[in-house]
């Protein structure tokens, strides 16, 4: 027996879709223009939404207030449907697209398998996920962050998602070519924080925009990590597996205390890679005469800061200890300073 969902009163409807889970809420959003009005209008908040990529599947989720991820929708795009049985004429943000629907199954954030809806398109249609774009930023409230998360381990990792304004990227495993960084840059080039797991292979250029992320988090630097040293202009970074010498951590230091450079800049950790060495003392010698014990009974023995690396695993406030404090002759320009030589964990 069919039930006209639409046939009831609003309040009706409305205690239907609580009963729902996010995704099947978001799969009666696609049946009518009708429904997708009454769901909006319940006013659903998240505080951002989340695009998972990995070769020709993007996983999208949304994150509610409390930080917890909720499955809503897989987009794959296919060379031909497997069939013409199951092909279903989808009314998405007011554009009809002729999709597939399957349902896959996946090991969810809880212990049990649960089945949920891939909407297959076909690949030439790249407008499918701008549109669906539109309709989960429409359906949902949310404070406008937008995490892309990419798979590197996907050597051609498949065309970037057709997803515009997104504030959060990040890049997993694997090696990534520099010019495929490059092209994550120009599609999204006012990033807000970016995670990097990947190896690059191949040089940074001079001028990229990677140095002027607000927050960056690059856990395979290398020998790259000089270049950030020097050319960085963000607020937060954290480089780790860094290969860097003496003389570039005193000369980046040097800019930094005097103002010459690296205004907007709050926290730069670096984490050496393993077997690399490097003398903290003649670090140290440089600003002997400068620098004085920390007073902890002046100032707190750590320096609090947030990283606020979005949806990449970062959330709670970190805090610093502090060893010694270190200014100029300008009074106006103080950097509170520590160093941190610790072995490959």
């Amino acid at each position: 027996m069919t039930i006209h969902l639409l046939k009831f009163p609003y309040l009706v409807q409305k205690a239907i879709f609580v009963q729902l889970d996010i995704s099947q809420m978001f799969i009666l959003s696609l049946c009518s223009a009708k429904i997708y009005e009454n769901i909006k209008n319940m006013c659903l908040k998240f505080t951002k939404i989340i695009y998972e990529v990995f070769g020709n599947k993007t996983r999208v989720w949304v994150q509610n207030t409390s930080k917890r991820d909720q499955f809503l929708i897989q987009l794959e795009a296919v060379e031909e449907f497997e069939g013409i049985d199951s092909l279903k004429v989808l009314q998405i943000a007011g554009i009809k697209f002729v999709c597939n629907c399957v349902k896959f199954s996946f090991l969810n954030l809880g212990p049990e398998w649960r089945v949920n809806t891939s909407i297959q398109f076909r690949e030439t249609n790249q407008d499918v996920q701008k549109t669906v774009h539109n309709h989960i930023f429409k359906l949902f409230k949310h404070n406008s962050h937008i995490d892309v998360e990419i798979d590197a381990e996907n050597d051609s990792i498949g065309d970037f998602p057709n997803v515009p304004f997104a504030t959060d990227i990040a890049l997993r495993g694997g090696q990534l070519q520099a010019i495929r960084l490059e092209e994550v840059l120009k599609k999204w080039p006012n990033q807000e924080s970016i995670l990097i797991t990947s190896t690059i292979d191949g040089e940074i250029p001079e001028d990229s925009n990677i140095f002027q992320v607000k927050r960056l988090k690059f856990n395979k630097s290398n020998l790259a990590a000089p270049k950030f040293l020097e050319k960085f202009t963000g607020q937060i970074a954290r480089l780790e597996n860094a290969m860097c010498n003496e003389q570039n951590v005193i000369k980046f230091l040097r800019e930094w205390v005097t103002g010459n450079k690296f205004e907007s800049l709050e926290v730069f950790t670096i984490q050496l890679a393993k077997g690399f060495l490097f003398n903290a003392d003649i670090v140290l010698g440089e600003f002997h005469e400068e620098a004085r014990r920390w007073d902890e009974l002046r100032r707190s023995e750590n320096y609090e800061y947030c990283p606020n690396f979005s949806n990449f695993g970062v959330y709670d406030d970190f805090g610093i200890p502090c060893s010694f404090y270190c200014n100029d002759s300008n009074p106006n320009k103080k950097c509170f300073m520590n160093f941190i030589v610790s072995n490959y964990y």
